[in-house]
């Protein structure tokens, strides 16, 4: 579990890479600040900046994300990508969540060090919130 949360924070502050799906799919996420840095069937998610696959149907999302929902980017145009729905269809240990505003499989926070810029760490829940 510790190299779990060691891994996660090497990956926050280095740039991260964690994978490119809508959660741990395949095993880490892909740290990102624009589309460019992700694999060619992922974008990256504006609030959570991560890979994120992308999508125009429910159908095009792994059984982890049955659901595709549009996110307003920064441009103001819509991102489509697919979106976990529980944390029960997540694959990972204990530790991985849906998180609630994202709606991404990932490691719960267990600090605000483990989130994006301007948000913080609810350790209860073990999801970012914005500030």
């Amino acid at each position: 579990m510790r190299l779990h949360k060691l891994l996660w924070l090497g990956a926050l502050v280095s740039g991260l890479s964690l994978a490119g799906c809508s959660a741990l799919q395949s095993d880490e996420l892909t740290r990102c600040t624009s589309d460019e840095a992700c694999p060619d069937d992922s974008l990256c998610h504006p609030l959570a900046k991560v890979c994120v696959k992308s999508c125009s149907a429910a159908t095009d999302c792994p059984s982890s994300a049955k659901s595709c929902s549009g996110v307003s980017a920064a441009s103001g145009s819509e991102k489509r990508f697919c979106e976990c729905q529980s944390t029960e269809l997540c694959e990972g240990d204990e530790n991985v969540i849906c998180t609630e505003e994202e709606k991404i499989c990932a490691p719960r926070c267990t600090n605000d060090v483990d989130c994006t810029a301007g948000r913080h760490c609810d350790t209860a829940t073990g999801n970012c919130r914005s500030s």
